[in-house]
């Protein structure tokens, strides 16, 4: 069962951070199936924990090689990402504090629209800077 599935589309020309943009959609995927099948509170969590652990390594990584190529528009896109970490920590507070499966539901939404968006949206505008560049 999947909820977002790796579209070539969605490639921004840098091998690792497709990978890490792929690995992400399984976190999410991994975490519908919970919701939708599974239920277990304690799997949930966890999944939940990985989803904002995975996503902080990939966007740190992304603002690394803003920062070591001088990225124009590097200020505007960390902006973004510190409003993501911002909202997944509200997600989790909220949900320790609420029906925490009316709650995975919301982040699922969330997460589906953030990560096509983000990708599709600022990520898809550092194409042609990051090209040439060399990233491991």
């Amino acid at each position: 069962m999947l909820l977002l599935e790796w579209s070539s589309e969605y490639s921004v020309g840098v091998k690792k951070f497709d990978d890490q943009h792929k690995r992400m959609f399984d976190i999410i995927n991994h975490f519908y199936a919970l919701m939708t099948v599974d239920r277990e509170h304690d799997k949930i969590q966890n999944t939940l924990q990985e989803l904002k652990d995975y996503a902080n390594y990939h966007l740190a990584d992304e603002e690394k090689y803003f920062e070591k190529f001088n990225y124009p528009k590097k200020e505007e896109h960390k902006k973004i990402h510190d409003e993501y970490r911002k909202k997944i920590n509200e997600f989790i507070k909220e949900r320790d504090n609420k029906d925490g499966r009316l709650m995975s539901f919301d982040i699922i939404d969330y997460l589906e629209d953030w990560w096509i968006g983000h990708i599709m949206g600022m990520d898809k505008e550092y194409v042609d800077f990051f090209k040439d560049k060399k990233i491991d």
